[in-house]
């Protein structure tokens, strides 16, 4: 991503999910942004789609809103349910701080299960949960705390 905003909310994505005890019990270290070839399982890979400034009548909010997309995948179905239960409890639906990134809502908007196309198999293994995310990202160089 070339987007500073962008770049932000990734980092501080990566950030917050790493930083959770639940979550790490379960991928360790193996939290991806993007696509990821043949990691090793579980993990979770999240991607950041679409971008919107946010604006009124009186102009520019200074909030930016983008789509994340969270994809949890596990050795078996129900552990990819637990992690994206993990997930969910993790992520604060309303303001929090990460870094240079205040997270002033983090719905999420759908949930639904994932299915590999390159392993030729209908069954589901894993799930993804989709949210639209408003933050804004401070100029502050100053790095806070993780703070739900």
């Amino acid at each position: 991503m070339s987007n500073p905003n962008a770049t932000a909310l990734e980092s501080a994505l990566f950030a917050y999910l790493t930083s959770r005890g639940p979550i790490t019990a379960i991928v360790n270290d193996r939290i991806y942004p993007g696509e990821v070839e043949r990691p090793g399982v579980p993990f979770i890979v999240y991607e950041i789609e679409g971008a919107a400034d946010r604006f009124t009548r009186s102009g520019y909010t200074g909030l930016l809103e983008r789509r994340v997309v969270v994809t949890c995948v596990g050795k078996t179905y129900d552990q990819a349910v637990e992690l994206a239960d993990a997930v969910k409890d993790a992520i604060p639906l309303w303001r929090f701080e990460v870094n240079s990134v205040s997270f002033r809502m983090f719905r999420r908007d759908d949930e639904r299960d994932y299915h590999a196309s390159s392993k030729g198999t209908t069954k589901p293994v894993g799930r993804q949960l989709d949210y639209t995310v408003k933050y804004a990202v401070t100029t502050d160089s100053t790095p806070s705390e993780l703070t739900p």
